[in-house]
């Protein structure tokens, strides 16, 4: 991973199931490849997407 990327191959990939299977964008910075894989898993596992109030809580 380079210094200007702030996602790597997983969370990539994560990302694009969870587009795929919403048709959204989920609405997170991907700042922190964690939590956003986190996030990422669970509503793909759940087959619910996650919105704002959910980050509200984080």
């Amino acid at each position: 991973m380079n210094d200007r990327m702030t996602i790597d191959g997983d969370e990539m990939m994560l990302l694009d199931r969870y587009e795929a299977e919403f048709k959204e964008t989920p609405p997170v910075a991907f700042l922190d490849p964690a939590l956003s894989k986190k996030l990422l898993k669970e509503a793909l596992r759940s087959k619910t997407p996650f919105g704002e109030k959910e980050l509200d809580l984080l």
